[in-house]
């Protein structure tokens, strides 16, 4: 009987010492809280990520340390574990540091229960997730400011997965084109139906080109809207190839133009109707374009004109004056 207790105390010791090590040494938090909510015991991680000594976290309760945000929620789920509703819960929740910042945790808790099976206390076990949240937060603001950005240019993605025939469109290519973003995306053997003849004919075979040899494209197409309305875009596309080389799938935008289409018509058609003289001039010294109202003007045709530099057709005594205002343009002055 005496060695029998012998073996077993000293049984009892080793696992106590297995426990202390694994509790002492764990990567994450562990810490056992009374159901008042004051804290019995800690390891050093759960100091670690709280920034308290441990003296200083045995007379605080999980309430001291919870951010006030989150505190009904997390004393919910102890009141769901008193009533025996749960047996555990995880949640993220943010605590607050000594030097009183906020970090996130995620939190799991389970009850422990002594020999007449009342709650003793829990075990809660603590994992620093505070870069993952930041990392999140930025993700889902550069998301929303490419949401924003795509909304303002009119600038739609899509991608279109070959052998599976899966595409994806973002929601402004849903608004360009007119369509339920509710609704799965046309699949690709329905898409002439988005286009005009002549732009459908020049898309597909970009896309077979793409497919067979990997090519880029871009192009200026007519969608058609659902309410028949042709909408001007410029569409561009390439190929993503998995590790043996092979087209997997293909991904692009579409921009819709329409707009900076009619008012370039506008312009040129008061450009060209014009009876003063209109030009656009390069800063290598040529006309870039010319109304029809230099060639009664001038006497020269178009062609004449846009192959001499434009200082060819200043009169001598304005050449300083001309030259003096060039440069006014290129220093930013004028």
């Amino acid at each position: 009987d005496v060695t029998q207790k012998k073996l077993t105390a000293e049984a009892l010791m080793a696992s106590e010492k297995r426990f202390r090590a694994t509790f002492e040494q764990a990567a994450v938090g562990i810490a056992h809280v009374a159901p008042s909510g004051l804290f019995r015991r800690i390891n050093k991680r759960f100091c670690d990520i709280t920034g308290y000594n441990e003296d200083e976290v045995l007379v605080k309760t999980l309430q001291d340390i919870t951010h006030p945000d989150d505190l009904d929620k997390d004393l919910n789920y102890v009141k769901q574990m008193l009533d025996g509703e749960i047996d555990t819960y995880s949640v993220e929740k943010r605590y607050i540091k000594k030097d009183g910042k906020m970090i996130w945790v995620n939190l799991t808790v389970s009850l422990v229960q002594d020999e007449h099976g009342e709650p003793d206390y829990f075990v809660s076990v603590i994992e620093d997730i505070s870069k993952r949240k930041i990392a999140d937060a930025k993700l889902r603001a550069s998301e929303r400011d490419l949401k924003i950005a795509e909304e303002l240019a009119r600038l739609g993605s899509w991608s279109w997965l070959v052998e599976t025939d899966i595409v994806q469109w973002s929601k402004t290519l849903y608004d360009i084109i007119g369509l339920d973003p509710e609704k799965p995306p046309p699949a690709f053997d329905e898409h002439p139906k988005l286009y005009d003849n002549r732009s459908w004919d020049l898309l597909s075979k970009a896309v077979e080109r793409a497919v067979q040899q990997g090519e880029s494209y871009q192009l200026e197409l007519n969608m058609v809207h659902t309410n028949g309305q042709i909408i001007n875009t410029i569409t561009r596309g390439m190929a993503i190839k998995d590790d043996g080389g092979k087209v997997i799938r293909l991904h692009g935008m579409v921009q819709d133009i329409t707009q900076r289409k009619r008012a370039e018509a506008e312009h040129n058609k008061l450009f060209n109707v014009s009876f003063d003289l209109l030009c656009i001039a390069g800063m290598d010294g040529y006309f870039k374009e010319l109304n029809p109202a230099w060639e009664s003007a001038m006497g020269y045709s178009l062609d004449e004109l846009y192959s001499r530099p434009f200082n060819d057709f200043v009169h001598p005594d304005d050449i300083e004056k001309t030259a003096s205002e060039i440069a006014a343009i290129e220093d930013g002055k004028s």
